[in-house]
């Protein structure tokens, strides 16, 4: 167990990296906090106009009275934090190598600002799927959606077991950055998330049961969109999965990482 004053330290540490990089990836650019709001805005357009005015898909299954719009943001939001944490904790190691290198610093918490930084843009996102629903319904709020922040730290304890593996092994896969983003782009297209899961034949439908995207997807769409907490059964043995993630991720990354400096 950490001592306290360690642990102050490594809290410290990520409070003061993590303002450093929000800063470099939203402050100092132009249009700042707004590039949250357009990227998914962007996508959420770009597929609505495919897939609701030219393949003419309305209402999907599992959307309810809500629009194609609404459903594709609800099932987008867990994926774009989960794709982001990918792409930012592939590069958090040797981003910071000077300081891995040449001062005694605590590695493990850079994984962990990676994934803090994902639940900016999340909030955003969920701001304006929330927004966008209750002007569809006239005002009409759903009371579990206050239960939303724990749909977001399922989401935060899969990203940050991701990170663990990630952050540690692309320093020793020179190539996995570049591959992550042909895998999210795979991850997208093969998990129900543009179109419903009853589109798809028998054996694609039973495979989701054990994709772990398509599962925060589906708890996100059913608090969202039908205001009804999913299978408390299923959400369990996934919390225990990711818990799992993150142990075997962590104990990866402190026995690599004396071996990691070299390579970088």
């Amino acid at each position: 167990m950490l001592k306290k004053d360690t642990l102050l330290h490594r809290l410290y540490l990520i409070k003061v990296l993590f303002w450093r990089d929000f800063e470099s990836h939203y402050i100092q650019n132009r249009l700042g906090l707004t590039w949250v709001v357009l990227n998914p805005l962007f996508i959420v357009l770009l597929y609505t106009f495919v897939f609701a005015v030219v393949l003419s898909i309305r209402n999907p299954q599992g959307a309810g009275t809500y629009s194609y719009a609404v459903f594709l943001l609800s099932g987008m939001i867990p994926y774009l934090a989960i794709s982001e944490v990918m792409q930012t904790s592939s590069a958090c190691l040797s981003e910071k190598k000077t300081l891995l290198i040449k001062s005694i610093f605590p590695a493990d918490v850079l994984p962990v600002v990676a994934v803090l930084l994902s639940v900016v843009g999340e909030a955003v996102t969920l701001s304006m799927v929330l927004a966008v629903a209750v002007y569809e319904h006239h005002g009409d709020i759903k009371l579990l959606w206050l239960l939303i922040p724990l749909l977001v730290l399922l989401r935060v304890l899969f990203s940050l077991g991701l990170a663990w593996w990630i952050s540690i092994l692309a320093v020793f896969i020179p190539d996995l950055r570049q591959a992550l983003g042909l895998v999210t782009s795979a991850w997208m297209f093969l998990t129900p998330i543009l179109y419903p899961l009853e589109t798809g034949p028998a054996n694609f439908r039973g495979l989701q049961d054990y994709n772990p995207l398509y599962i925060i997807v589906a708890a996100y769409r059913s608090v969202i969109l039908q205001g009804a907490w999913p299978d408390m059964r299923v959400l369990w043995w996934w919390v225990l999965i990711f818990v799992g993630l993150n142990v075997s991720g962590y104990w990866l990354f402190k026995k690599l990482l004396p071996r990691a400096k070299d390579f970088l």
